[in-house]
């Protein structure tokens, strides 16, 4: 999903999907405030692609109106360093963590989790509606007021701030796990497919879902399910926030999941050295690009 047209148009808030012909993915061009210049960032939350090599000749043959490039490189598949070197001329550095489940290792499951797990059975069932299956229009509906909630419990902001066309977009190229009291929808995941790797893109849960601990059952339900698929890793994310923190409660939840960790590492280009310059006022702040410290 995160390499396709189809999703890097859900990121119309932040900017307009630029094809990468080469490596068969997409960025996201974003216009730079006060100028006629553009710079691209990845699509939220992972620039994935299957080859990197060929990536090296589609940001060496950008527009000279391109000025830098930003992204999150997806951790289960990464650049060599010759070829994170060539395309993040300016940086490559880690980023966050981000807990995994490796299928072919032995699995391991906190005992809390445990718990929890036998608590949200007793109240819960889960459906799945795999991606391409036909979606009923009342779990589209579930899904726009959970992430609603979600959007003013956490005060969302942003790129993670889609909007209902968007929200709707994504569940028709997502796994949907649905987790139900009875007849009520309390909580939805979604997970999304590239090769062999899974990785969870969103979920949101109503005031009954914390309370009967919808997320518990949904996980171990999605865990499951792609556990008797031919998957060999599952990417849960990091922490909450843009910096790793060890005491976060979200990362502590996915870590008890989770037998590996991979590294999220973030890449920098300067595409034009001399637009780089003059836009930045701030040249020596280590966010990147300087221009939208």
């Amino acid at each position: 999903m995160y390499q396709g047209h189809q999703y890097a148009q859900t990121l119309a808030h932040i900017g307009q999907p630029v094809a990468l012909p080469n490596a068969s993915t997409y960025v996201i061009e974003r216009a730079i405030d006060s100028s006629h210049f553009v710079d691209w960032s990845a699509p939220y939350p992972l620039l994935c692609c299957r080859n990197w090599s060929a990536m090296v000749a589609d940001v060496n043959d950008a527009p000279e109106d391109l000025v830098s490039f930003v992204a999150v490189v997806d951790p289960l598949k990464q650049p060599s360093d010759k070829e994170a070197q060539q395309i993040f001329n300016h940086s490559f550095i880690p980023f966050k963590r981000h807990y995994v489940i490796d299928f072919e290792q032995p699995m391991v499951l906190a005992r809390h989790h445990r718990r929890n797990v036998s608590k949200a059975q007793k109240n819960i069932t889960v459906e799945l509606h795999a991606v391409g299956s036909d979606l009923p229009e009342a779990v589209s509906t579930a899904w726009l007021e959970l992430y609603r909630q979600l959007k003013l419990r956490h005060s969302i902001v942003g790129v993670a701030d889609f909007s209902d066309g968007a929200l709707k977009q994504q569940l028709l190229l997502c796994d949907v796990f649905v987790a139900r009291v009875q007849k009520h929808i309390v909580g939805m995941l979604l997970f999304t497919k590239i090769d062999e790797r899974i990785y969870y893109h969103l979920g949101a849960h109503a005031d009954q879902g914390y309370k009967e601990n919808s997320s518990y059952a949904l996980f171990s339900a999605a865990i499951d399910y792609y556990q008797k698929q031919s998957i060999q890793f599952l990417d849960l994310g990091g922490s909450s926030g843009v910096k790793e923190n060890a005491n976060d409660g979200l990362g502590r939840f996915k870590k008890g999941w989770c037998n590996a960790e991979r590294i999220a590492y973030l890449g920098g280009r300067i595409h034009n050295l001399t637009h780089y310059h003059q836009l930045s006022s701030s040249p020596s702040t280590s966010y990147f690009p300087a221009y939208r410290a």
